[in-house]
């Protein structure tokens, strides 16, 4: 039996959850690009520097007429970096008339802090810098912001919203995309014999996923994995954190006028969809929905189109 065709039964009692365990830092160096033109758009590189030593690089996009006034703020899928697959959202909602903000997961600042780094990586590590680097960036001043997430990104606009009363900020929408592992995985939810023809399959739907895109934007997906060492280790230690369900420590301190639109994909075996629906169903803003595709149908074009198409129509209602 499936993961998706098990019924509900939380594995950890609701009133044992701890409490989110908040980290504490300041930006201490902003590094801010130069505006560079495009054809459609304009884009800026900046790189903050955290006092722990953290480092968060950031990818502004913005249209030449700006058509909205609550920017996008969005951060990346495990195992995929600011360029490639991450900057189509960018770009597309640039087009729009929308301001978007990419920010990548975190770097070390130099080799001396790499093992400190490793063992500080955490999604509450990483939704606190995006709200420190919101602070740096709001030129309104008023804290409004709209949330855009796939996988490991739909976990970070969670925890963005669950953290914001700290800053004074104010989540309008987010779009999440088949956000995973609501709890750590446990030995007895999986189907050993299983495993392999579904990771066959998940490549199978990659290969599909970018084969849906356009000849440039196809290309440019090639640039989404960057190959260098620190990053793959990066990407592994996120995914111990990752495993260990961090996400779902996220949905206790969410406020109730959250407003969300949360997509699973029903063939993806890690998303835990029954648990998150069942533990947000008390919020009547946030709309839970499944449809067809596995965990790597997030790539695919018409996946992208539809949430952009959900953005734009929230913004339209401001």
């Amino acid at each position: 039996m499936s993961l998706a065709e098990q019924p509900y039964l939380h594995p950890t009692p609701l009133e044992t959850v701890q409490p989110l365990a908040l980290p504490d830092f300041n930006i201490r160096e902003h590094s801010q690009g130069s505006l560079k033109p495009h054809a459609e758009y304009l884009t800026q590189h900046d790189r903050f520097v955290m006092d722990d030593g953290s480092v968060y690089e950031l990818d502004a996009f913005f249209p030449h007429q700006t058509k909205f006034d609550v920017p996008v703020l969005y951060t990346t899928p495990w195992f995929t970096d600011l360029r490639g697959f991450n900057s189509i959202y960018g770009k597309e909602l640039a087009r729009r008339g929308i301001v978007s903000y990419a920010i990548s997961p975190e770097r070390s600042s130099n080799p001396v802090d790499r093992v400190t780094h490793l063992g500080r990586i955490s999604l509450q590590h990483d939704a606190y810098a995006q709200h420190r680097i919101l602070e740096a960036i709001d030129d309104k001043g008023d804290g409004s912001y709209m949330s855009h997430g796939y996988s490991r990104g739909a976990l970070l606009a969670l925890g963005m919203k669950a953290m914001e009363d700290q800053f004074g900020h104010h989540q309008v929408y987010a779009d999440c995309i088949d956000p995973p592992l609501e709890h750590a995985v446990r030995p007895s939810e999986m189907d050993l014999q299983s495993l392999a023809p579904y990771f066959r399959d998940e490549a199978k739907e990659l290969v599909r996923s970018l084969t849906s895109h356009q000849v440039a934007e196809y290309l440019n997906m090639v640039r989404t994995i960057r190959l260098s060492g620190e990053f793959w280790v990066d990407q592994i230690a996120t995914g111990f954190r990752l495993f260990t369900g961090q996400g779902g420590t996220f949905i206790n301190n969410l406020p109730k006028d959250t407003r969300m639109h949360i997509l699973h994909f029903e063939g993806s075996i890690f998303n835990h969809a029954l648990y998150w629906q069942k533990r947000l169903e008390g919020f009547s803003g946030i709309t839970c929905v499944s449809e067809p595709g596995l965990h790597m149908s997030g790539f695919r074009r018409d996946v992208i189109s539809a949430s952009i198409g959900r953005l734009v129509g929230e913004q339209q209602k401001l």
